[in-house]
């Protein structure tokens, strides 16, 4: 058991030097999570995407084709779950990648979202 002196070093105290609630009550808040989803399209290759991920996700190869594999089945792939300053990030860094050099009918960048994480 803790004696009032010790519980002190555990407290915060106001601008008026009064002890306020000891912080071993408080609980831990965290920021939301928000996913980032990239969207499937006809004029990006699969190099393209595999490229994009291992650039701006730091994913393995392996990592970055099941990814590729199910943006193209599925439609999407949530590439990272995130706080929302990191998500935005991510997303502002795929509509810079530009268009696939390899596709004639690429003319820009894959499209990305942000949703909240559930």
């Amino acid at each position: 058991m803790y004696s009032k002196n010790q519980i002190k070093i555990y407290c915060s105290e106001d601008d008026k030097g009064q002890t306020a609630t000891p912080l071993l009550e408080k609980k831990p808040k965290f920021a939301p999570l928000y996913h980032v989803i990239l969207w499937d399209d006809n004029t990006h290759t699969y190099e393209y995407v595999i490229k994009l991920l291992m650039s701006l996700f730091r994913m393995t190869f392996e990592k970055a084709y099941q990814h590729t594999l199910e943006v193209d089945k599925k439609g999407r792939t949530i590439c990272i779950t995130t706080h929302l300053e990191k998500a935005e990030l991510k997303q502002e860094q795929i509509s810079n990648f530009g268009p696939d050099i390899l596709m004639q009918n690429s003319k820009g960048p894959m499209s990305a979202t942000i949703e909240p994480a559930n």
